[in-house]
């Protein structure tokens, strides 16, 4: 009987030992999972802000390279306007008509 009561009492600790870890191990796998919910969070945030910095600067690189062309038709017009104004009156100059033909 003694020996059975050493037995039972050892069983006893074993499953209690048990219990106590499975309680222990649900615990960190509740909190491990609350992390991996936090770290999954806190990763969808900064995926969001990541994304809206991109098309923040999208739209500003299009709206750069806009003014840029719109400048660039600008100073074309304009030099086409110089060179005109420049050599405008060979086209009206006999001298220049005879060259050419030549």
């Amino acid at each position: 009987n003694n020996m059975n009561n050493t037995n039972s009492g050892a069983k006893t600790k074993i499953v209690s030992l048990t219990a106590s870890n499975l309680r222990s191990n649900n615990l960190n796998n509740s909190l491990h999972s609350h992390g991996d919910n936090q770290d999954e969070t806190s990763l969808r945030v900064k995926l969001q802000m990541i994304e809206g910095d991109l098309i923040r600067r999208q739209s500003d690189y299009v709206a750069k390279e806009r003014a840029y062309k719109a400048r660039i038709e600008d100073l074309e017009e304009e030099l086409n306007a110089q060179k005109t104004s420049k050599t405008g009156w060979m086209n009206s100059d006999p001298k220049v008509q005879k060259l050419k033909a030549a």
